[in-house]
């Protein structure tokens, strides 16, 4: 006789059920892997040309031959005056730490916004800021293109 024993038979359906869940959950698995796949070389592709751009970008602020300096000195010690000279001379631009103040400010960028409030709560805007401002201008393609002579930063005593 071919009878079955019953427990026999639910313990091999069980088992089936089993092989059966973990083939559709490695179906699933390899469906999205695909997925996450096809758009990984978008991504992949952008942070490639994010990082290659921002190579450039160092590159050739290091590269360059061009002039980049910063004049110092107390208030009404002919800084501006000795810019003038200097950049009317060389190829280069004169960058004042208080006219790119001046300029955020008017133009209501986030640092300009920040840098108005603290003018106005303490009556001078914190050293910090004032590099933020100063440094993302003269990082800008603008300047790393001709060079720069810089005065008036920072603009707080020491």
């Amino acid at each position: 006789s071919n009878a079955s024993d019953p427990a026999a038979d639910d313990a091999q359906r069980k088992e089936l059920e089993a092989v059966q869940a973990q083939e559709q959950a490695a179906e699933e698995a390899q469906a999205r892997g695909e997925a996450e796949l096809k758009s990984a070389p978008a991504a992949v592709e952008a942070a490639r040309k994010a990082a290659e751009e921002g190579a450039v970008r160092e590159r050739r602020a290091r590269e360059d031959k061009r002039l980049t300096c910063a004049i110092v000195g107390p208030p009404g010690s002919i800084k501006g005056k000795l810019c003038e000279l200097v950049t009317s001379t060389h190829a280069m631009k004169h960058v004042s730490g208080g006219e790119a103040l001046r300029d955020a400010m008017k133009a209501g960028s986030d640092a300009g916004r920040a840098a108005q409030e603290a003018r106005k709560d303490t009556g001078q805007v914190p050293e910090a800021l004032q590099i933020e401002i100063v440094g993302a201008l003269l990082m800008s393609d603008a300047l790393l293109d001709c060079g720069w002579l810089l005065d008036g930063l920072p603009r707080t005593k020491a």
